[in-house]
């Protein structure tokens, strides 16, 4: 590990020692490219250029070298836990000015880099010096990122004053747009440090359809239609019905406050079955209560998303006990002793890339990390940009979506000139549901419909407007409306047999801002992952590199549960 990687990781385990040395190399290197006798060879064009190089890398290397080496010394994170689960915010902020130094460090390498590249450099050392410049770059946006959560870590965790935090738990077995149905909440208080699971439940303890204490909402005008027509005053299990966490955020902090026991809060954190996984792996296996089952990060989220459904005799058993198993489980991530970051990233950066764990803060100083550590959820759209979302919903409803597999074909026709754009997006729905052998609460069916039936509604979310839509071919009607801030919703409802696959097929148009394509790819958590592709053609100039079409493969480099790709054009 170079001192570069060393700085944005901030890892613990270099040697103090080993630095110390490498910066006293690294000075020799420097010294020896600023000697006397080297004067002459600096004045030659080539040779000066390729000298240059070498000593600025070196250069670079020594003063990262210094820093790390005070990393190693200062920045222990083995002393940030507290007995009995907890950060010690005294040992964080001592973290600030090493952590600072730095960020400024590779800064100021990264910009000598830059100034230091010429076309006279050997190809053999442009190539390494290209590798480091790279290295350095994403070091510095690690070190960034350290920096601002040494300064918002404090306050998250309650240092000038407690924080509370709703937990919605949702499971995909019943999808949502956020993800799935909300089946448990967790209230979570951060008081200097220390977290505290306050109290668990599920929707119906915050408040029920019919009863008299219903909640409502002062400006539903605020919210999307489609949201609304959820009832999430009627249904708190539908508070996921957006695939945008700071919408969810804004109707769970004027709800909740509202409920049965509920107070003000400070955040939303979104987690599945996935997300609860990976805390298993840190936590270690938890019992099911009521049986003799135990969930490891290997089988609970299979456990919650489909095994749970046949396991009790009463729908009202299996609620009570998966509401003891997340307490469980998140009071002993809390009040355990969480290993290094690093190793907390490893464990939930899978979840957080495909959108399977979330959080909001409703302090907007809180905001630039969450958005940094691709956490906050948002639907971000640039006007004058290309967007999409394939959205199902479960509308009968059942836990029948595990099952339930999705295959997305998105082909663009674009004139880079115009801005001009048309669109066909092609979804494969395929319910691989048994046809018998399924819990009543899985393979419930519509009226009139066999076992095991998936009725889900299927929509788009687009800057575009529609202009038709088939399912098998045939032409049929959709409904059209305003969403989310520059987007359109396209929706229809389709019920799919066990065993059945049906293919549908949304028109798209519209104009975009001219010249190279750029699209926000926004993929919903599921409990099966799409395959999804992008196919675009150009109607006018060719991409750079001279291509009239290309193809990319949607599913790879997600973060935070999308994907931005801009693809050039030829000037």
């Amino acid at each position: 590990m170079g001192a570069a990687d060393r700085i944005g990781g901030a890892s613990s385990t270099a040697s103090t020692a080993g630095f110390a040395s490498a910066r006293q190399h690294l000075a020799d290197v420097v010294a020896a490219a600023d000697a006397p006798w080297m004067i002459a060879a600096r004045a030659v064009p080539g040779v000066g250029a390729n000298l240059r190089s070498v000593r600025e890398s070196a250069a670079a290397g020594a003063d990262l070298s210094t820093v790390a080496e005070r990393l190693s010394s200062e920045v222990d994170y083995q002393r940030l836990h507290l007995d009995g689960g907890g950060i010690d915010l005294g040992v964080l902020g001592s973290f600030r000015a090493p952590v600072t130094e730095a960020e400024s460090a590779l800064g100021r390498a990264s910009d000598a880099l830059n100034a230091a590249r010429s076309p006279l450099v050997l190809g053999p050392v442009a190539e390494r010096m290209q590798e480091l410049t790279s290295r350095v770059r994403r070091a510095h946006s690690d070190a960034v990122t350290a920096r601002l959560g040494v300064e918002a870590a404090p306050g998250l965790l309650g240092a000038t004053a407690p924080r509370r935090y709703l937990l919605l738990l949702g499971n995909p077995a019943e999808a949502r747009d956020l993800g799935g149905h909300l089946g448990n909440w967790a209230e979570v208080v951060a008081t200097d440090g220390r977290l505290e699971v306050v109290r668990v439940g599920g929707p119906y303890d915050l408040f029920g359809p019919a009863g008299p204490d219903r909640p409502f909402l002062a400006d539903r005008s605020s919210f999307p239609r489609s949201l609304l027509e959820m009832n999430p005053t009627r249904f708190p299990q539908n508070w996921g019905a957006t695939p945008d966490l700071p919408t969810v955020a804004r109707l769970a902090a004027e709800l909740y406050p509202q409920s049965r026991g509920g107070a003000p809060l400070d955040g939303v954190i979104y987690a599945d079955p996935t997300a609860f996984a990976a805390a298993i792996g840190i936590t270690g296996p938890v019992p099911v209560p009521g049986t003799d089952i135990t969930v490891d990060s290997d089988t609970a989220a299979q456990f919650l998303e489909r095994g749970q459904y046949g396991l009790f005799s009463r729908e009202s058993e299996g609620d009570e006990a998966v509401t003891e198993l997340v307490r469980t489980a998140l009071d002993r991530l809390l009040e355990g002793r969480l290993p290094a970051p690093d190793a907390v990233a490893s464990a939930f950066g899978p979840s957080v890339d495909g959108g399977h764990l979330k959080f909001f803060s409703l302090h907007e100083s809180d905001r630039e990390l969450l958005e940094r550590l691709h956490l906050d959820g948002a639907i971000a759209v640039t006007r004058g940009d290309d967007a999409l979302a394939v959205i199902t919903r479960n509308a009968n409803p059942s836990k029948i979506d595990s099952y339930l597999k999705r295959s997305i074909d998105q082909r663009v026709t674009w004139d880079p000139d115009s801005g001009e754009v048309r669109t066909r997006v092609t979804v494969e729905l395929t319910n691989t549901a048994p046809a018998t052998g399924l819990p009543q609460v899985v393979g419930l069916a519509p009226p009139g419909s066999p076992a095991g039936t998936n009725r889900t509604e299927l929509a788009v979310l687009t800057p575009l407007r529609a202009t038709g839509a088939t399912v098998d071919g045939a032409a049929t009607a959709i409904g059209s409306r305003d969403d989310l801030d520059g987007l359109h919703r396209h929706t229809l409802q389709v019920d799919l047999a066990p065993g059945q696959t049906r293919t549908v097929a949304f028109d798209l148009s519209g104009r975009l801002d001219p010249g190279d394509y750029r699209l926000r790819w926004i993929a919903q958590p599921l409990v099966n992952a799409d395959d999804a592709r992008l196919v675009i053609t150009s109607s006018g100039r060719p991409f750079r590199g001279g291509a009239g079409s290309g193809t990319v493969d949607l599913t790879e480099d997600l973060t935070g549960g999308g994907r931005n790709i801009t693809i050039r054009m030829q000037s």
